[in-house]
């Protein structure tokens, strides 16, 4: 059993790549080519769910060596699996509320496929979206002049001043224009996801993930708290849990 658990891991690690490119290619296509309630589908989006976070963490702490935030003490945030199990139980947090919200607009999937839906568009979109604002960042650093370190999941302050001149003035609008279309793509992918587990129009979808990033938004810092409380001490038994499934 447990090394037919190790296979399947190996199995989802060498296909993440294919998949990411798929899903980039188009979010609502994959999903909706997803047995959700089967038992490899679950598998499948746990596996690449903790491959992604672990590419996110891997990026950043990379991009951390390249920064004014380089210390011994920010490099140990990506060190180990705390950071990874906190992101976990801040996002089951988060799909449980985009499935209740789902529900009260008659979605009709159950929480076992938005879980799956959801695991998968973080897999597939945070480390795209962790490489796009390290990118992005480079690039303005290299033309605007700004300091800005990304370092998902955690915010760094931007500074530095630009003057205003017509050039300055371009990049800047191109540079946030980078991004703004980004966090388009992005909500547009949380929307195919509950589109696709609760049957609705993408419009209710949209919806029902403006509402959930609004309240998720509203009380970050007591989430990310309670995140990071959880998995200090339930990472140590995931881990065990993990081996065994």
């Amino acid at each position: 059993m447990a090394q037919n658990a190790q296979d399947d891991r190996v199995s989802s690690f060498l296909s993440f790549p294919s998949d990411w490119l798929a899903y980039l290619r188009g979010p609502r296509r994959f999903l909706a080519s997803k047995e959700l309630q089967s038992a490899s589908t679950v598998k499948s989006a746990r596996d690449s769910f903790f491959v992604g976070m672990a590419g996110v963490t891997a990026f950043s702490a990379a991009n951390l060596n390249f920064s004014p935030y380089d210390t011994e003490e920010n490099a140990k945030l990506f060190q180990g699996t705390v950071l990874i199990t906190a992101l976990l139980v801040s996002n089951l947090v988060f799909a449980f509320l985009v499935h209740i919200l789902a529900r009260l607009v008659r979605g009709r999937g159950t929480f076992r496929e938005t879980v799956v839906v959801i695991a998968f568009t973080l897999a597939f979109l945070w480390p795209a979206t962790t490489l796009f604002m390290i990118a992005v960042s480079r690039f303005a650093e290299a033309t605007l002049g700004i300091s800005w370190t990304a370092l998902m999941p955690y915010v760094t302050d931007l500074t530095g001043y630009v003057a205003p001149t017509v050039g300055t003035i371009l990049l800047g609008a191109f540079t946030v224009s980078l991004g703004l279309w980004w966090i388009a793509y992005m909500i547009y992918g949380y929307s195919c996801a509950v589109s696709v587990a609760h049957k609705l129009s993408l419009p209710r979808s949209l919806f029902v993930v403006g509402v959930g990033l609004g309240l998720i938004n509203l009380f970050n810092t007591p989430l990310t708290e309670m995140s990071y409380f959880v998995a200090k001490g339930a990472d140590p038994i995931l881990g065990w849990l993990f081996k065994l499934i």
